[in-house]
């Protein structure tokens, strides 16, 4: 008896901290977003935002619970005093949590709020849209399924892919020199025309 007490003893701290660890993963699934606010709502069950973009190309809305009073009251004072002065939100919550369809929050297209910052300057295009062009979050967004992307030439056989015309030697544009490839008119899509 007194040797399963010892071992469960030296086994509990090993099992909180693995609960410990698995917390932090969760948390680091947080992300903050910036948001144009176009629009606040109160309902009964749910206070929301829609944003003038949506965050990543997915979540015009966010929101939280009325559940907790004080906490959505602070909250919509937020929203609303940044909606009204003409600033942007910043938003923290986390991409994958749908746990807020409970309270009336599209699993589709809103996402719970964490934290809310009202913010002192304009983000730059990324921080409202990661997935627009030259944006970290573009070639995800797309499957790497457009020229600019580096796994673009991995997956299609393109002529602006390097080694396009050893592969086709017979394509026509192939045998042209560049000088005279690049007057023609339907040449800006080539590297070598593009200025």
């Amino acid at each position: 008896m007194r040797q399963a007490r010892s071992v469960s003893a030296l086994l509990r701290p090993l099992l909180l901290s693995c609960l410990w660890l698995l917390a932090c993963a969760a948390v680091g699934a947080d992300q903050f977003s910036a948001c144009k606010p176009a629009e606040t709502a109160v309902f009964s069950n749910r206070i929301h935002v829609r944003c003038e973009t949506p965050v990543d190309g997915h979540f015009p809305f966010f929101a939280v619970s009325t559940a907790d009073p004080h906490q959505s009251n602070r909250l919509l004072s937020l929203m609303l005093g940044a909606e009204l002065s003409d600033k942007y939100l910043d938003i923290q919550f986390d991409p994958a949590d749908t746990s807020g369809s409970v309270f009336g929050c599209a699993t589709a297209n809103c996402r719970s709020i964490k934290a809310l910052i009202v913010m002192e300057r304009v983000p730059d295009r990324c921080e409202l849209d990661n997935t627009q062009r030259r944006c970290p979050g573009f070639c995800a967004s797309v499957g790497n399924n457009d020229p600019d992307c580096p796994g673009f030439c991995a997956a299609h056989d393109d002529m602006r892919c390097t080694g396009n015309c050893q592969r086709h030697p017979t394509n026509p544009d192939c045998g042209i020199d560049p000088a005279d490839l690049c007057s023609k008119p339907d040449s800006s899509h080539l590297p070598q025309c593009a200025h």
